[in-house]
């Protein structure tokens, strides 16, 4: 591992400034204007053969031409952040937009998305790709907004990989079929039966309800949290209003609503609660599901190029991520979604002010990409690949 670092010197040097650059200016989902402008920018003044075929509030998608008849391989990155502090005081690369952080390392995939332009461009492999800058990852599901202009692209596979602070860097690790949950965002506000302090039942006596549901939900393929509370008391003025956030997964994304009814069910039947004031699901997300053959395809590749012991197989995981949406609305597209080590410490957990990343992990990223673009550049018109 370490001559391929050393060989790569350069790419990491270039990878790691981008990524520094891209993490000092996070913005929200939807909002992500500063970071479409460095990605167009940078697009426009380092390469010749790439060409912006859309660039909106939904993203930027990119295109390199390789040939006709070659496959059409597409990658994916994320562009939005956190509503996370960034809490690294002594890093230089420290957010510069308070309250906003790149808790989740989509910096890290951009650095490694526009590495990959730089390499197409000057490499000119026969195939045909797409680099897909998707905005509003986080939460709002900003995946469904391009599908429909990715559905002209005339995509046969995608890619996304995301960096993970429980492998070391130069490892991966993917899964065939099932690899993440199905999840559901929701807000639930609700009346409660309110006054003074001394004549009411204590507000907590309804969150005692909610753990006592989410316990009984609770098994091996779901779960319900609540990640938010706000009420309207005081000191001593029980609250008439209780606002919960909250985000259920599961294994089976059918089961997403039914947990959620089930939930409105048992506050609803509280002696407390006087009614559902508003319910609303702020996104929905299916399970991700990984192509079994292109995943095993892919990781006998990583094995290849990496080392088998350096690529182990990914546990189902109750992480989600939009990029599920393109498996099941791209009709004939083939994907895959694995992860890149980039562990540089404990306690060091995404979406957290202080996640952060082993940067050596950009370069395994990138060279993980190039050899799948390689692999596919070998096929050619024949599109035999190895099975």
């Amino acid at each position: 591992m370490q001559s391929s670092l050393k060989q790569g010197a350069g790419e990491l040097e270039e990878l790691r400034r981008t990524r520094r650059e891209l993490h000092r200016i996070p913005e929200l989902a939807g909002q992500e204007k500063k970071t479409r402008a460095y990605i167009e920018d940078y697009i426009v003044r380092y390469t010749t053969r790439i060409r912006i075929e859309h660039s909106s509030e939904k993203g930027i998608i990119a295109s390199y031409q390789g040939g006709a008849g070659l496959p059409v391989i597409g990658f994916r990155a994320e562009l939005d952040a956190l509503p996370v502090e960034d809490t690294k005081a002594d890093a230089p690369y420290r957010s510069m937009h308070p309250g906003l952080s790149h808790a989740c390392g989509h910096d890290a995939h951009m650095s490694i998305l526009l590495q990959l332009i730089r390499w197409v461009d000057r490499s000119a492999p026969a195939v045909n790709c797409r680099f897909i800058f998707q905005a509003a990852e986080e939460v709002m599901a900003g995946a469904r907004e391009l599908i429909p202009l990715l559905r002209a692209q005339k995509l046969e596979y995608l890619y996304s990989l995301h960096v993970t602070p429980d492998l070391y860097a130069g490892y991966f690790s993917l899964r065939p079929g099932l690899a993440l949950a199905g999840c559901l965002n929701a807000e639930l506000l609700l009346e409660l039966a309110s006054g003074h302090a001394s004549d009411q039942p204590d507000v907590l006596r309804v969150i005692a309800e909610v753990q006592h549901f989410q316990e009984a939900y609770k098994t091996a393929g779901q779960f319900c949290k609540i990640t938010h509370v706000e009420t309207n008391g005081y000191y001593n003025v029980i609250p008439d209003r209780l606002k919960l956030y909250l985000t259920i997964r599961s294994a089976e994304a059918d089961a997403l609503r039914d947990g959620y009814r089930q939930l409105m069910d048992a506050l609803t039947a509280s002696s407390q609660v006087r009614g559902i004031l508003d319910s609303r699901i702020i996104s929905e997300y299916p399970c991700c599901l990984n192509d079994p053959a292109l995943t095993r395809l892919t990781a006998r590749l990583l094995g290849t190029r990496f080392g088998r012991e350096q690529v182990l197989e990914a546990p189902f995981l109750f992480s989600s991520d939009d990029f599920a949406f393109y498996a099941r609305d791209l009709p004939g597209v083939k994907t895959c979604y694995y992860f890149i080590g980039a562990y540089v410490r404990e306690n060091n957990n995404v979406h957290t002010g202080a996640f952060d990343i082993d940067e050596n992990a950009l370069l395994f990223g990138l060279n993980s990409y190039q050899a799948i673009i390689q692999m596919f550049g070998q096929a050619g018109r024949s599109r035999k690949v190895p099975e």
